[in-house]
């Protein structure tokens, strides 16, 4: 004969956990064994094992209805897998809310406790001890437990490896979004810093000869502009031409405007002696 190990299933949605704790309490205080989930269920082979087994080995499951719950697809497979056992269900209506279809078609024909808003929980609790003990007896008698007590048996899943891995794609990603920019910012500020010292030290320690050549490269390219452009050589004898006229008539000197060259043409100066030498 196949010894349970646990007197009574729990089946909720951890979004009913106030309520349905409470309701576990009052379980194991009257001396049922419980297997209840408290830590969440992963996805994954050796979590539905674990299921599979604690109903298996559980005297008496007990469904805490919700539409939280009905909408779980876990708590429906779990309603399945008791049905298919064929276990002794009990449900608790938390609320209004009709059963998930494929729930329902298991638990049309069963009896229900009903406990909403409306309903004074202590009277709930008592009804759910007479249907305890109507299926599995009193609860120290049915669970062996001499002492009066009884620990919550808990899925505790392995933290899966996937969740080490995102961990670390994450700060991979913060280190590439973050901080490789920062690192590109610090290079381009170093190398900027590097330039400006290169372009003090030169006009520090360069400067006189390097505005000497820049002068000597302006003369001479204005030198060679000058001479090999007809039109401002025309334009020089034109200029020549017409103060040599002025100059003469006047009968004045006139001195000629230092322009870079000597001109081609000779002046003859005129100076007039004033009365007074």
């Amino acid at each position: 004969m196949h010894i349970m190990k646990y007197d009574v299933f729990i089946s909720y949605s951890r979004r009913d956990s106030v309520i349905v704790r409470e309701f576990v309490k009052h379980i194991i205080d009257a001396g049922y064994s419980v297997w209840m989930d408290i830590d969440g269920i992963e996805s994954g082979d050796e979590f539905k094992d674990k299921i599979v087994s604690a109903i298996e080995e559980s005297k008496v499951f007990l469904f805490f209805s919700s539409a939280a719950s009905n909408a779980s697809p876990w708590t429906v497979k779990e309603v399945n897998v008791a049905v298919a056992l064929k276990k002794n269900i009990i449900p608790i209506k938390l609320d209004e809310s009709v059963y998930n279809k494929s729930i329902l078609f298991d638990l049309a024909g069963f009896d229900f406790v009903m406990c909403d808003a409306d309903t004074d929980v202590s009277d709930v609790v008592q009804k759910l001890m007479h249907s305890l003990e109507k299926k599995i007896g009193k609860g120290d008698a049915a669970s062996g437990n001499k002492s009066g007590h009884a620990a919550v048996k808990t899925n505790t899943p392995k933290k899966s490896g996937r969740t080490l891995k995102y961990i670390v794609v994450f700060f991979v990603l913060l280190l590439i979004v973050v901080i490789c920019p920062v690192l590109l910012f610090l290079a381009l500020a170093i190398l900027g810093f590097v330039l400006l010292l290169v372009v003090i030290c030169v006009f520090m320690f360069g400067g006189n000869q390097g505005h000497e050549n820049i002068k000597e490269h302006i003369v001479v390219r204005s030198e060679s502009i000058r001479q090999n452009d007809p039109m401002i050589q025309t334009l020089e004898k034109a200029v020549d031409t017409l103060l040599s006229s002025v100059s003469s008539k006047q009968g004045g000197a006139s001195t000629e405007e230092n322009r870079g060259e000597e001109p081609d043409t000779d002046y003859t100066y005129h100076a007039t002696a004033h009365p007074n030498e």
